[in-house]
């Protein structure tokens, strides 16, 4: 998964945007704000040795927003890449101001 977010963040866009990837499947509150771009990829992991079927992710590129993980904050079920301050399992994110100030 952090490969997809660093991808979106630094491939599609150059690092101008803030980037969440995040499992589909788990509670959340999330407010973004400025959304540049929303989708969803479907990761089927039947080949892997985990073996847990088909994952939903939703990737959102956006300026700045508020994200709380209301889940069990595994690192399977979200990454985040940008300007941000990460606060146990919140993190608020403010606009990138230049591509340097993007961080994982």
């Amino acid at each position: 998964m952090s490969r997809l977010t660093s991808h979106v963040c630094h491939t599609r866009h150059a690092g101008r945007f803030n980037v969440l990837v995040f499992n589909t499947a788990v509670e959340r509150y999330f407010i973004p704000e400025g959304v540049v771009e929303q989708f969803l990829v479907v990761y089927d992991s039947t080949k892997e040795s985990a073996k847990v079927g088909k994952v939903t992710y939703e990737v959102t590129v956006f300026r700045k927003g508020h994200l709380v993980n209301l889940g069990d904050g595994g690192f399977i079920n979200w990454c985040f890449e940008g300007n941000f301050e990460r606060v146990g399992m919140s993190a608020i994110f403010a606009e990138i101001r230049e591509p340097g100030d993007c961080k994982t």
